[in-house]
């Protein structure tokens, strides 16, 4: 077996500590549950400008989608009832990834979706700082703004209803 010098040694250390981000640290990066949860800012779909700071103080449900997905399509309806019942409690914003904002628009006039609507950029921007794989793709965020869950594939009002008690 051959051995390695102290220098090199602690040279190898140094870069695993740094390459794997100190293991031990606070600053956790997203979408790991526990982390602050990354800032959002976009219009909505009807030009208001929203920013996730911006319900800082109420249990936010952040939700990635699509209209050609029918889970998402089931998820955005319950959402949109939660938003609806739970009004001082709940904040939701939804992220659709990259679609045509006029279909969007239409999607969500004739489904009678309320909820608040950005349109990912082309180069799906939040999508990638949410590292979004699968859709819909949901991020529960307490009060204080940090990930309390991440949930993949859609979400039943129940589901969502129990979350916000835990939460409130």
């Amino acid at each position: 077996m051959r051995k390695i010098n102290k220098k090199t040694f602690l040279s190898l250390l140094l870069l695993l500590i740094l390459a794997t981000g100190g293991c031990g640290s606070k600053d956790k990066v997203a979408p790991i549950v526990g982390a602050k949860a990354p800032e959002v800012t976009g219009n909505t779909v009807n030009q208001e400008k929203i920013t996730l700071a911006d319900f800082k103080g109420q249990v936010v449900f952040l939700t990635f989608w699509q209209t050609q997905s029918r889970p998402s399509q089931r998820e955005l309806s319950v959402l949109n009832d939660l938003q609806r019942n739970q009004e001082e409690n709940v904040a939701v914003i939804t992220v659709n990834l990259g679609e045509d904002s006029i279909e969007v628009k239409k999607f969500l006039q004739d489904q009678k979706i309320m909820v608040p609507v950005i349109i990912d950029d082309p180069n799906m921007t939040l999508a990638n700082l949410y590292r979004i794989d699968i859709i819909p793709t949901t991020f529960v965020i307490d009060r204080k703004g940090f990930i309390y869950q991440v949930l993949k594939g859609g979400l039943q009002y129940d589901q969502m209803e129990e979350l916000v008690k835990k939460l409130s």
